[in-house]
């Protein structure tokens, strides 16, 4: 079953468009709108309690019998740093982990407790950190993101030149 699941999600990180269905790690949110190749749309509320949740952009995804929900481009000081989505139906995270597993080997961390279940890939060709989050005993919730797995290049420090005259 997990076969078809690969063929759609292998476009989460390929080679052409090196993070996620057109975007690019460190992108504005205008050259997001413009590029990202999933149906979506601004995020004009943030729910109480789930401010974790709010990204600038909003959509679904299905990716052969795997759907995704609240998924999110969320950006930090106007740059994308984060792509998560939930899946629609959390006990289908044991397929998806198997999918995620034939895209990119054998984990670099895979950590439970008594809350949840952890595991990390670390793709070093397109920079991206995979990380599904499986909530299964209480929230029963299961969650995928894409992050960098380099940190962006930082903001150019800021300068401070004395005013003539001054100290």
């Amino acid at each position: 079953m997990w076969l078809a699941v690969v063929a759609g999600i292998l476009g989460l990180s390929d080679s052409a468009s090196a993070d996620w269905q057109g975007t690019k790690w460190g992108m504005s949110p205008e050259q997001a709108d413009k590029s990202f190749r999933i149906p979506h749309k601004p995020v004009t509320d943030d729910p109480p309690g789930m401010r974790f949740l709010k990204g600038y952009f909003k959509f679904q995804y299905t990716t052969g019998n795997i759907a995704f929900d609240r998924g999110g481009l969320h950006f930090d000081h106007g740059r994308l740093n984060l792509i998560s989505m939930e899946l629609k139906d959390a006990t289908q995270c044991d397929d998806l982990l198997e999918a995620l597993r034939g895209i990119y080997g054998d984990p670099a961390a895979d950590e439970q407790n008594e809350h949840a279940r952890t595991v990390i890939w670390h793709d070093n060709n397109n920079n991206n950190k995979i990380t599904l989050q499986h909530y299964a005993q209480y929230a029963k919730t299961c969650w995928l993101n894409y992050e960098p797995l380099k940190p962006l290049k930082p903001f150019p420090p800021f300068k401070l030149t004395p005013a003539p005259g001054g100290l």
